[in-house]
């Protein structure tokens, strides 16, 4: 189930956001009445989506946005006035996140909200992605300072440091980073 934190003074609008997400029944709903109780909120727990309903009572909530897109993962779609939306929107757009004007359309507000999911799932698969290949990165990197170890301190050629690290690897049913890590324990120590 998504996670979504409504930013917004107490009131209709926060209610109205609320109805509308509700209405929805696939996101868990949090709300947060000012900038400073979304602050202490948003960086302590994981949210996929954060509406922000501007202005807020102590802040404009410009500025918690930009840095919500910045510090975490979550999507943000900003509701500003309609003297302010022109301004917001080419300032903001290009930053990732979704500005919508007020007075709020019930389909353009769910419509947005539904493009923000499928964009926070889209960038949890890229970040799983990522982290997977950093990690396969890192084994070669460990596997190649390994060979380096073995041709420095038992002269083995290259082929012969490859293949000692994958037989050791299958011998022992671990992986070759597991190997490398103990190699490197052994002679960099």
């Amino acid at each position: 189930m998504k996670r979504v934190l409504i930013v917004s003074e107490a009131g209709k609008g926060c209610d109205l956001l609320y109805n509308l997400i509700e209405s929805t029944s696939n996101y868990e709903i949090i709300t947060a009445l000012s900038g400073g109780e979304a602050r202490q909120i948003v960086f302590t727990e994981d949210y996929d989506i954060i509406v922000i309903n501007m202005p807020l009572s102590d802040e404009s909530g410009l500025e918690l946005s930009e840095k919500i897109v910045a510090e975490t993962g979550a999507c943000v779609i900003l509701i500003v006035h309609t003297e302010r939306y022109d301004e917001i929107l080419y300032r903001y757009e290009e930053k990732g996140i979704a500005v919508l004007e007020k007075p709020l359309s019930r389909q353009a507000f769910l419509h947005t909200l539904r493009l923000m999911t499928a964009l926070h799932n889209r960038l949890n698969n890229l970040r799983f992605e990522n982290n997977t290949l950093k990690s396969k990165i890192d084994e070669i990197r460990m596997v190649d300072r390994a060979k380096c170890v073995l041709i420095q301190y038992l002269g083995m050629t290259e082929p012969m440091a490859h293949r000692h690290i994958e037989k050791q690897a299958m011998d022992m049913r671990v992986s070759k980073r597991r190997i490398a890590e103990d190699i490197l324990r052994t002679y960099e120590m």
